[in-house]
């Protein structure tokens, strides 16, 4: 994926898989996040991985905050524990924190220096297929928050970052059931069609891959005038896709399909190249 790509298709992901962030696609981002440029090579940025219980505490102190709104005591427990649990289930979290200084001058440089470091995060997540989404507001100065993600006393939080494979299974499907009247008869007929495909993107570094399976179905009415040239199909489809820009991909398949019942199944293999907008 290329740079411009990158930063054209980023999003904040808020569905995620279940599948963990592993240590090395953590490492390879945050290796990233340290290039970014920083004036005196102050390197300012500090990065802390939360595990699940830390993230449930960084959760709670957030559930925390927002239970300050509801009257209903059982209610404000409810929403610490849920917002608390939310936390606990992402596939990963990473809390960016920049070392504070009294030079004021370095203070924003350092500041600026560590935002870019959480694009370059961003950016790098969008290359090896993985979602991110940047938290922030008062949170990142509630000490309970702090205590959670354990930075120091000299560090200000500058922002959550969850992180996950954002991809899960692809399953899409449609049906169309055409009927026609002939005219001056009650003469109705009923043609049905559909296909059903499922494909997942594999993950990273595999992630520009994309295996699929896709049956197709057509069933003409023997009475359809219009559709009397249309045969009848039943074909299952297996390939694989892979990406070579946002918008052309390249996929290979192999078709087993008959036109009839009473027909023998035919055989075939395709390539082709094919845009993906």
């Amino acid at each position: 994926m290329r740079v411009l790509e990158a930063i054209r298709d980023r999003r904040s992901i808020k569905k995620f898989s279940e599948r963990p962030v592993t240590r090395e696609e953590i490492e390879e981002l945050l290796e990233a996040a340290a290039l970014a440029p920083n004036h005196r090579l102050t390197n300012p940025w500090r990065f802390y991985v939360l595990g699940p219980e830390a993230r449930y505490q960084y959760g709670f102190a957030l559930g925390a905050r927002k239970a300050k709104k509801i009257e209903d005591p059982a209610a404000a427990q409810t929403m610490r524990e849920n917002v608390a649990n939310e936390h606990r289930a992402l596939p990963g979290m990473i809390v960016f924190a920049v070392v504070e200084t009294d030079n004021v001058e370095q203070r924003e440089e350092d500041y600026a220096a560590t935002l870019m470091a959480i694009q370059n995060f961003s950016l790098a997540a969008m290359e090896l297929g993985l979602g991110t989404h940047i938290k922030t507001g008062a949170i990142m100065s509630d000490p309970a928050a702090r205590a959670a993600a354990r930075v120091q006393d000299n560090e200000r939080i500058v922002a959550g970052h969850a992180v996950w494979q954002h991809e899960n299974p692809e399953v899409i499907a449609e049906i169309a059931d055409v009927r026609h009247t002939q005219v001056g008869t009650s003469v109705t007929t009923s043609s049905l069609a559909y296909y059903v495909q499922a494909a997942y993107r594999l993950p990273a570094p595999a992630r520009l891959w994309k295996p699929y399976y896709r049956f197709e179905h057509i069933d003409i009415d023997s009475n359809d005038v219009v559709f009397a040239d249309v045969p009848n199909l039943d074909v299952s489809i297996f390939g694989v896709r892979y990406d070579i820009s946002t918008y052309v991909c390249i996929k290979t398949e192999g078709r087993i399909r008959r036109r009839a019942a009473n027909l023998p199944w035919t055989n075939g293999w395709f390539s082709q190249i094919a845009f993906t907008f």
